[in-house]
């Protein structure tokens, strides 16, 4: 049987919020440390730095999700209730945020009418433009071309394909590759607006039933591009040019078109020509049309916003909208990954769950005051006149504890989901050119810990006189980093953390000391004392000049979850 030495975690995170400190402030010693009677330390505090640039907020469909999809609008011809124009406005693009890498709405699709002929991309059974090589993204559209709706007495009269052009990507980004720049390769796809009585003959496409463009929305597979395997450019195709390090990406979009005894020479047409500014792990911009006689494709978009996805940004996905609303167009690329390659992490992301100690990494869309956990994104902006702040999600209830108030580039605490506790850290990294290179340097900070054994342990993070500290010295000529964290009320440190720099990050092992750790020092008996040895640490350098630290650890086979954040410190 467990018993309970503190109100823990797992009950309800509301009992944490009892349990934190409240007050603002730094982690300077005189506010955090518990001194020995007659021992006299120097004292330091938290350094000076610039705040953080927050993100800009966006909205609508320039806000990042892992994905969009719109509907191909297809016309009602009935005399009584005609649609003359089907338009692709802001409102029917829709969001996509399923952890799953599935193609979206295959199953609706399949079962939209009897006998129904499917078409879709990432499929090696259709035509060779279906074909996609992409992991982490998937992009296209998923359709059944046999599609009607003849309810006439119902006054419906629709003729076209039943479907949607999409795009979806899980896994987004956390670190970039080394070199910071990259060549991306890949594929896109569109649908049109439908309008009654157009005329897209001289647009390249396949007449078709349902004339595209017209009775419904022209479709990518409706182009009459080239669909053999040999030799020739096939289907439509993406390149990018990728900068990190300048935050910048262009690229181009081309149609290839068909090859034939009537027509042995393909054109490779070039139908946009994409600018984009990189911010955090996503980028926006524009696309521009490059044949403004072209009826289907000579409008621009300023709404273009896509992504990378993959850990080390292996691959990217996006989606425009043109300035008029007649088109809506995703495109994907895969850059070539070279073997033993380096990259540079710039976000930490990673969530703990209290009741299995199984560490995940979190979807980011490098945005650290937001936290997207299933799906759903909560705001874990800090309060700066609290040091640890508390909110609840006004949509769910999710209570959620933050801190704290003076680091900017990593924050980490608790939160509830479903009745259980979890642990959360999300951090900014520092740049591996802006990292110190020599000095010994000491940071101070707080933590959270969490440890279930013969007792159900807690201590919560906060600055108050004898709170949860936590102190590092770091070496960053050396490349070494020792640390050491204390819970509330204690004088011995509760964990002693060595550890070796690797470029903006760190690894190393934590362990109690030689004579563990006391869950409840009243207790007198040792069935209460833990030895914990050896269990993985994983943190980073966040903010200019590594202001700031922050890490965590965890073990299954320990019970103990622990997440920490420190400021680097000035002598007084």
């Amino acid at each position: 049987m467990k018993y309970a030495v503190k109100t823990t975690l797992a009950v309800v995170i509301s009992s944490m919020l009892a349990a934190c400190g409240g007050t603002k402030g730094s982690f300077g010693v005189d506010d955090v440390e518990v001194e020995k009677p007659g021992v006299t330390k120097g004292s330091s505090k938290d350094i000076s730095t610039t705040p953080r640039v927050k993100a800009e907020e966006a909205e609508g469909i320039m806000r990042p999700a892992l994905g969009y999809e719109v509907k191909i609008p297809v016309r009602n011809r009935h005399p009584k209730n005609k649609d003359v124009h089907v338009s692709l406005n802001t409102e029917s693009i829709v969001a996509l945020n399923q952890n799953n890498n599935d193609v979206p709405h295959l199953d609706e699709v399949k079962k939209s009418s009897d006998n129904a002929v499917v078409i879709y991309t990432h499929t090696n059974t259709g035509k060779a433009s279906a074909e996609r090589n992409t992991e982490y993204v998937k992009s296209g559209y998923v359709a059944n071309i046999g599609w009607t709706d003849r309810r006439f007495r119902e006054g419906i009269f629709k003729v076209g394909p039943y479907g949607y052009v999409y795009y979806h990507g899980t896994n987004p980004s956390t670190a970039v590759p080394a070199t910071l720049k990259a060549t991306y390769q890949g594929t896109w796809d569109f649908v049109t607006d439908a309008k009654d009585g157009r005329n897209f003959d001289g647009s390249g496409f396949n007449p078709g039933i349902y004339r595209p463009g017209d009775f419904a929305g022209a479709s990518s597979f409706d182009d009459r591009v080239h669909n053999q395997k040999d030799g020739n450019k096939i289907g439509h195709t993406s390149e990018f040019d990728v900068d990190f390090g300048t935050k910048k990406l262009s690229g181009k979009l081309y149609k290839h078109t068909e090859v034939n005894n009537n027509n042995p020479e393909q054109a490779h047409l070039l139908r946009y020509t994409i600018s984009a500014d990189i911010v955090g792990n996503r980028f926006k911009g524009k696309a521009i049309a490059n044949d403004k006689n072209n009826e289907a494709f000579k409008q621009d978009s300023n709404y273009l916003e896509g992504g990378f996805y993959g850990p080390n940004s292996e691959e990217l996905a996006g989606k425009f909208l043109a300035n008029d609303y007649s088109l809506f167009a995703v495109f994907a690329g895969k850059r070539a990954k070279t073997e033993g390659e380096k990259v540079e992490k710039q976000y930490d992301a990673v969530y703990i769950p209290l009741d299995n100690f199984k560490a995940n990494d979190l979807n980011t869309f490098g945005n650290i005051d937001k936290l997207i956990i299933d799906g759903k994104e909560y705001d874990i902006a800090t309060n700066k006149d609290t040091f640890v702040s508390y909110k609840t999600d006004k949509k769910d209830g999710t209570k959620i504890v933050i801190c704290c108030s003076n680091l900017d580039y990593v924050k980490f605490g608790n939160i509830g989901v479903n009745n259980q506790a979890n642990y959360f850290l999300q951090g900014e990294r520092t740049a591996t050119k802006e990292m110190p290179t020599s000095g010994e340097v000491n940071y101070k900070g707080t933590w959270e810990g969490y440890i279930s054994d013969s007792a159900v342990w807690s201590t919560s993070a906060g600055n108050q006189n004898g709170g949860s500290r936590a102190e590092f010295e770091v070496d960053f000529g050396s490349k070494k980093i020792a640390g050491k964290l204390t819970a509330e009320e204690r004088i011995n440190p509760t964990f002693i953390i060595h550890g070796s720099l690797d470029g903006n990050g760190f690894n190393g092992k934590a362990s109690t000391g030689k004579d563990g750790f006391n869950l409840d020092p009243a207790a007198t008996n040792s069935s209460r004392i833990v030895h914990i040895q050896n269990v993985d640490v994983k943190g980073g350098f966040f903010g200019k000049d590594a202001s700031e630290l922050g890490g965590s650890f965890h073990s299954e086979a320990s019970k103990v979850g622990v997440v920490f954040g420190a400021k680097r410190q000035a002598n007084e």
